[in-house]
């Protein structure tokens, strides 16, 4: 078979000679070094051993443009192989001269030494570092690579994140943290991952004993105690983090950690995900293993559903949402309620909520409304104004209550973490 593409490949000189100068090794595969000077292994073949360094390092540049090589940038072709002649001349001029592809590839060396082979060619193994940044710009310039036009891309909008442990009803965070000192270590871990991601976080652990200490919130109810805690954090998502600690042979131990994301605004669930470590080195090492192996896909899921919730993956270069719930109720003591004809279009109060938040939001989901009740699940606020300026929650209900008092209704509000509580009054 070697004889039988031997001589096709000597007819083909013949008949064509100029070609014979592009017959070069496909026999290429990438062995190392870093993305922007590979290091390739080429095996070559030629009649006479002093041709075949050259020609491994013209195969790898050739190969690179017109084969692709596994491991090297796309490791597909640049280009079509009948597009060869229209950059004729530039092939002509580098390929000719060694000073010139000599600065392209370097750290030649022969690893398999030349001799003959079955076919009666010389054939030797060379490695060698590609400077593929230098090889790109001479192809860009070119036009073999396409120049990139730099394209301003908005800064991702990621949510800003809490990490509590899991409790069950009526058990309190601090009997949690007591009776499972590994959930304290996996929140620290979880919390580090996400710093070192960009995120904003807030750390819970602090914010506890901040609140302990200030006795802010009425702790004689642990279920009251926890969400106001949560919702005071301020942030965008909450992950709760569960888990077991096993001890096994061999002085081994076993962590096994359930997390959850939630958005804090209406508790939805964001992404779900179990992660497991065993060793012998320790808890600490243990629960940063088994974060570090759901950590990226976890913090994936995350964003796409944040995005997906918030509108922020397509927000018209008008710059990102955030999600806040919106709970308006009737006082006990009004003569008036939302179904009242106020001001000089006389809308019900109800509907001058529901048009201001259409005009102003960027979205928004309505759990219900009675003459008493005005609720939305979500709604989408944008984080900057027209001047530029961020908003916050507190901004967007303050500027609501300002609106419905413009139409002669009394209201007043609280901020409750990410709901806004506005009560109607006479």
């Amino acid at each position: 078979m070697k004889r039988l593409c031997l001589i096709s490949f000597l007819c083909l000189i013949c008949i064509n000679p100029l070609l014979a100068q592009f017959e070069y090794s496909r026999e290429i595969m990438r062995s190392g070094g870093s993305d922007e000077r590979p290091t390739l292994r080429v095996t070559v073949m030629a009649n006479d051993k002093k041709e075949l360094q050259e020609k491994a390092i013209l195969s790898a540049l050739d190969a690179y443009i017109f084969y692709g090589i596994e491991g090297v940038g796309t490791g597909k072709e640049l280009i079509n192989e009948r597009d060869r002649d229209k950059h004729y001349e530039f092939f002509r001029r580098v390929y000719k001269n060694k000073m010139k592809y000599g600065l392209y590839a370097v750290d030649v060396k022969e690893i398999r030494k030349a001799k003959r082979n079955d076919v009666g060619l010389q054939e030797a193994v060379y490695t060698l570092t590609l400077n593929k940044a230098a090889w790109d710009k001479a192809l860009e310039n070119e036009g073999i690579i396409k120049k990139e036009v730099a394209v301003e891309v908005a800064p991702e909008i990621m949510p800003s994140i809490m990490v509590v442990p899991y409790r069950n009803a009526g058990e309190t965070f601090r009997e949690v943290l007591d009776r499972a000192p590994h959930i304290r270590v996996a929140i620290s871990a979880i919390q580090n991952l996400f710093d070192e991601h960009g995120y904003e976080t807030v750390d819970f652990i602090g914010l506890l004993e901040s609140r302990e200490r200030d006795g802010q919130f009425a702790q004689d109810n642990a279920d009251s105690f926890a969400t106001q805690l949560i919702r005071s954090g301020g942030t965008d998502v909450y992950i709760t983090v569960d888990g077991t600690r096993s001890r096994m042979g061999g002085g081994e131990e076993r962590v096994d950690l359930f997390l959850k994301a939630m958005y804090t605004a209406n508790g939805k669930i964001l992404a779900n995900k179990d992660a497991s470590a065993q060793s012998r080195h320790g808890i600490s090492s243990l629960c940063k293993a088994a974060i570090h192996r759901c950590g990226d896909d976890f913090m994936r899921v995350i964003n796409e559903k944040f995005k997906s919730m918030t509108g922020s993956a397509d927000s018209g270069g008008k710059g990102g949402t955030q999600s806040a719930k919106l709970v308006v109720t009737v006082d006990g003591n009004s003569t008036i309620d939302l179904d009242s004809e106020v001001g000089d279009d006389m809308f019900t109060i109800g509907d001058y909520i529901r048009q201001y938040i259409k005009k102003n939001a960027r979205g928004a989901k309505m759990a219900g409304t009675t003459p008493l009740l005005m609720q939305y699940d979500t709604i989408l606020i944008p984080t900057h104004n027209k001047k530029g300026e961020s908003v916050e929650v507190t901004d967007f209900a303050n500027a609501l209550v300002r609106f419905l008092r413009s139409k002669g209704v009394g209201c007043t509000r609280i901020i409750d973490g990410l709901t806004m509580r506005i009560t109607i009054s006479d």
